[in-house]
């Protein structure tokens, strides 16, 4: 996040945490909004050093085979700005297998990827495997996406043409769900430690992601002295609360959140078939290697 070093010294310091009164840590609060709006954590740099600034767009894809009609095959590759411009697009015809498909752009309209996602992504999917068939007390999943998760993605994006079987997802569709709605639209792009990061979108995948909230906010406020809403809303509060832990004490939260969260996983109908392989996922997550983002 390119927030000049002041402000963050600042948003830092003792005197910003324990000495400004109320009024005076709103304005402190807002002007740190303000920066980390006007300098988003997509802001990018290309080789020579040039910051590029990333937006979310939508492209058309056609499967490009023998089978693919002349008119599939002229839109493949089309950008779209926003999401309703392609409204009843897709289908093109009947059985037709087209999509369209979120995809980031640069400022000179190349597309560029989510570092931090695609290496968030790639352990997930590798924890999560194929094709599970239902439990009884989990639904049948693939990739970790149950069939109601993929219903309720699908009466959201209508227009993206994806699969109507949890068996038949695809790859690409698969890490479509997870970066819209359990990245992107959680926020969890905004959390400054790539680790902590990490855990929530993974927590996030194990349980009620509103519930793993509340005890991040119950932890924050027992370890941080603060008085945060426990309303399970993963707003704009909680995330600077986050982000103005320390690196010295970020380890430290860290560990006891797992713990609160873990007891919170105990009380899970599926906890009983899960219990072991979330916690060797757990116990992966302190061997884990990130790249600087």
């Amino acid at each position: 996040m390119n927030i000049p070093k002041k402000i963050q010294d600042l948003m830092n310091s003792e005197s910003s945490k324990n000495n400004l009164k109320p009024e005076h840590q709103e304005v402190v609060n807002k002007v740190y909004n303000w920066f980390k709006e006007k300098f988003p954590e997509n802001e990018q740099k290309d080789n020579s050093g040039r910051n590029k600034i990333i937006r979310l767009a939508y492209i058309y894809k056609a499967e490009n085979n023998e089978n693919t009609c002349e008119n599939c095959k002229k839109l493949d590759g089309k950008i779209f700005e926003n999401e309703e411009n392609a409204n009843g697009l897709l289908p093109v015809h009947p059985n037709c297998k087209c999509k369209i498909f979120p995809v980031l752009l640069d400022d000179n309209n190349k597309i560029v990827t989510d570092e931090r996602f695609e290496e968030f992504i790639n352990i997930t999917l590798s924890e999560e495997g194929g094709f599970k068939t239902a439990t009884k007390t989990d639904r049948e999943t693939n990739r970790g996406i149950t069939d109601i998760t993929l219903n309720n993605f699908n009466k959201t994006h209508k227009n993206f043409n994806f699969s109507k079987d949890v068996n038949k997802l695809t790859n690409e569709e698969t890490k479509t769900i997870y970066y819209l709605d359990y990245y992107k639209d959680r926020k969890i792009k905004n959390i400054d430690n790539t680790l902590l990061s990490f855990i929530l979108m993974d927590t996030g995948i194990m349980g009620n992601f509103s519930k793993i909230i509340k005890i991040l906010q119950k932890t924050l406020n027992d370890t941080q002295n603060l008085n945060l809403d426990i309303d399970g809303l993963f707003g704009d509060n909680t995330v600077e609360a986050l982000n103005l832990i320390s690196n010295e004490n970020i380890d430290s939260f860290i560990d006891i959140f797992l713990e609160n969260r873990d007891k919170y996983l105990e009380t899970t109908a599926n906890f009983k078939d899960s219990k072991n392989g979330w916690k060797n996922r757990t116990k992966k997550y302190k061997t884990l290697k990130f790249k600087t983002y």
